[in-house]
């Protein structure tokens, strides 16, 4: 699962069925970053939504954070205690 940093419940809702959609999946998996064209990682969201369903295949946790996910978004932390 996606732990909740607050209010985003929603978002992560449509992260995780985003994620058990298969041809969805791997076309994020197969998304190559270019940091000429994608700019930072930080802030590059397709890069943060690779890493986090890779946490979701790999990880040994009944959870995996979306932080990275949401500041690429350009969230702070009030932004994801918004609904």
């Amino acid at each position: 699962g996606l732990n909740n940093q607050g209010a985003t419940c929603y978002m992560n809702s449509a992260i995780q069925t985003l994620y058990m959609t298969p041809e969805f999946r791997k076309s994020v998996y197969q998304w190559r970053y270019n940091p000429d064209i994608h700019g930072s990682k930080e802030f590059c969201i397709v890069y943060q939504l690779q890493k986090l369903f890779a946490s979701l295949q790999m990880s040994c946790r009944d959870f995996v954070d979306t932080r990275s996910l949401t500041k690429s978004f350009g969230w702070d932390s009030n932004e994801s205690f918004e609904q």
